[in-house]
């Protein structure tokens, strides 16, 4: 579609004519302007779900390095082969039933 400019329409077109012209680009350039908008709520909508996700991995990081710190590394293993130790014993115990 053509659009034109208030100051491109000619002045020999009838000023009824000019003002339908102007209002249909003006419509045009409206048109334009909310279809970038919802591009952009949607690029922002995707972001925010990439930081709430970016959120939650690096909470769990957290979490780990504080265990690993509390703990040390031989401590984690310990904790590791503990429940590793009862999860095999509770496979065992629900077997025998």
């Amino acid at each position: 579609m053509l659009i034109l400019l208030q100051s491109e329409i000619p002045s020999n077109i009838p000023k009824r004519m000019r003002r339908i012209l102007a209002n249909r680009a003006s419509a045009a350039r409206s048109k334009e302007r909310k279809k970038a908008i919802i591009e952009l709520e949607e690029q922002v909508a995707e972001l925010q779900q990439q930081g709430q996700a970016h959120e939650g991995a690096m909470h769990e990081l957290r979490t780990s390095n504080a265990t690993l710190g509390a703990t040390g590394w031989l401590g984690l293993c310990e904790v590791n082969s503990n429940a590793l130790f009862h999860a095999s014993f509770a496979a065992e115990t629900s077997q025998l039933q």
